[in-house]
């Protein structure tokens, strides 16, 4: 039994599992419960098809890794992959929330690519001025300079159409 906080795997060999099991316990808000075998028994089928499912490679390798909030980020690869799914479509936008994973360079996975999507959203193609869409961008850069002001923006992210 583990999990995830913060990005930090917590596991019970880990030095800070047995201190958050205490301060869970002791909040009231859940419980801890060991693993029921029978319980155990009757998913192990369906884990298998799961694990089968989230290491089949997607037939694509990122050559260097794709880490979120970085020159590397994931997200304009994914918004090639939106505007290519288009088509004739010239440019794509994409929430930088819905990016919830790092991907690493390597064979990419099915698993790999619904934690970095796991959201089951719905791509949209939409016909814009190109005042509509300056207007778009302009508020997207408003909106991450007053949330976070001392990050600055990438422009490496950023492609300029013609």
């Amino acid at each position: 039994m583990g999990f995830k906080a913060g990005g930090v795997d917590i596991t019970p060999q880990g030095s800070e599992y047995p201190a958050l099991m205490r301060a869970l316990s002791a909040s009231g808000a859940a419980r801890a419960v060991g693993e029921d075998a029978a319980i155990a028994a009757e998913l192990a089928p369906y884990a298998a098809q799961l694990d089968t499912f989230r290491h089949a490679p997607i037939g694509a390798t990122a050559a260097e890794n794709l880490v979120r909030g970085s020159a590397t980020d994931p997200g304009p690869v994914i918004a090639d992959a939106y505007r290519a799914a288009v088509p004739g479509a010239r440019a794509a936008l994409l929430m930088p929330g819905n990016v919830r994973a790092d991907l690493f360079q390597g064979v990419l996975t099915l698993g790999q690519i619904m934690g970095v999507l796991p959201f089951g959203n719905t791509l949209v193609a939409l016909e814009l001025t190109g005042e509509q869409l300056k207007s778009a961008l302009e508020d997207a850069a408003e909106f991450k300079l007053k949330v976070r002001p001392a990050d600055t923006l990438d422009m490496r992210r950023v492609t300029v159409l013609h």
